[in-house]
């Protein structure tokens, strides 16, 4: 395929992903176009259109539920590494997840991602602005598992899998969710309390992380030269004290993370809605520096938006810091800001983030993204 017909397939793509919402908000703004008319053929029009609307309607719910936690977007971003613009381009995403009942309690998951090899990162390029960036789709199928609920409170996982599994790992130094993890996970519901502390869930996920290919039918399965292991136990100090604790283990390197998160909506529900906290610390450093990253943030949300500020300080091993959260690998000190905010268009959001580095050192420069997603959730 020459490079003139990969770009218009990608931009028919495009416009194809995004026609359907813009036009849902366009009708549900100003309503559907109809011709002048009278009488019964307007009242008949008018059925029709209704009639229209509520197939159009119960094929999107059909695809929201059969792509539940899928998304489509595009973005442009803008970085500059030291004194050069590194990347100014706009790019797109296609993220599939597609969950087929095998049985009452047991289901296949099939999730294909864009952006071929990048454990970090799900977003191919579209258009060059003036960085000489080439077009590219190159959808590959990342994760790839099996899932069984045998009760509500216990969850089995075997495959390719997600390198999440939910609560408070959404932070700076969290594993990129893009990125996949080969191998075997249980997961535990407990609610188990005494007084104000709780444990309310353990997850244990052993295998193989191989970071450099994202088709899992090519990644070499190899716990000896590529060992991943991670035990995250979720719970609760106080009634608005949230806590995460996270041993991990990838190649050789072995680290601590903890995550706390406090809410503070009932005293400065103004300005914030919690606060939070991140440290990694690396056990038995051959360097004898333990330390390695820290994140201070706030959060605040509303019905329609969200919007986070954070001091970031970076200080993984190179290898690690290739797995992590995109915008904030980079090493050193950092500030990262993001804002998202719902359309008109039901599951289509807009959004800011923007990363400065505030140390000339090692982090130089900044990182900044403008973007446009549809996600899909299951009604």
């Amino acid at each position: 395929m020459s490079q003139k017909q990969r770009s218009l397939l990608v931009w028919s793509s495009a416009l194809f992903i995004f026609a359907v919402p813009f036009q849902t908000f366009a009708n549900e703004t100003y309503g559907p176009s109809l011709p002048s008319s009278s009488g019964s053929s307007l009242n008949e029009q008018k059925r029709e259109s209704v009639d229209v609307k509520r197939t159009a309607d119960k094929i999107s719910s059909q695809l929201a539920t059969l792509f539940d936690g899928s998304q489509v977007g595009l973005r442009y971003r803008l970085q500059r590494t030291g004194s050069e613009i590194s990347h100014n381009r706009i790019q797109f995403q296609v993220r599939i997840k597609v969950e087929i009942p095998i049985s009452e309690k047991v289901s296949l998951n099939i999730q294909p991602q864009t952006q071929g090899d990048s454990f970090s990162s799900g977003w191919s390029n579209l258009a060059s602005i003036d960085d000489a960036s080439e077009i590219e789709f190159d959808m590959k199928l990342r994760r790839l598992f099996i899932e069984g609920r045998p009760t509500d409170k216990f969850t089995w996982q075997v495959g390719a899998l997600e390198t999440r599994t939910g609560g408070l790992e959404s932070t700076p130094l969290t594993l990129d969710s893009d990125g996949w993890i080969d191998g075997g996970r249980i997961i535990m519901t407990l609610n188990k309390s005494s007084g104000d502390f709780s444990i309310d869930r353990v997850s244990v996920t052993g295998g193989s992380l191989s970071p450099d290919e994202g088709n899992v039918f090519a990644r070499k399965f190899d716990v000896q030269e590529n060992p991943f292991a991670q035990v995250q136990i979720q719970g609760a100090i106080a009634e608005k004290l949230k806590l995460m604790g996270e041993y991990n283990k990838i190649g050789s390197d072995e680290y601590l993370r903890a995550n706390f998160s406090l809410d503070v909506s009932e005293h400065l529900g103004a300005i914030a809605s919690s606060i939070f906290f991140e440290a990694a610390h690396s056990i038995g450093s051959r360097s004898g520096e333990d330390f390695r990253g820290r994140s201070v943030g706030v959060t605040k949300e509303d019905k329609k938006w969200k919007g986070t500020i954070a001091y970031i300080n970076n200080q993984l091993s190179r290898d690690i810091r290739s797995l992590v959260n995109a915008p904030t690998r980079e090493a050193g000190e950092q500030i990262l800001f993001e804002y998202e905010r719902d359309t008109r268009v039901k599951g289509l959001t807009w959004s800011v983030r923007h990363r400065q580095c505030i140390e000339s050192e090692t982090c130089r420069g900044f990182r900044l993204e403008l973007r446009l997603i549809k996600r899909f959730k299951a009604e």
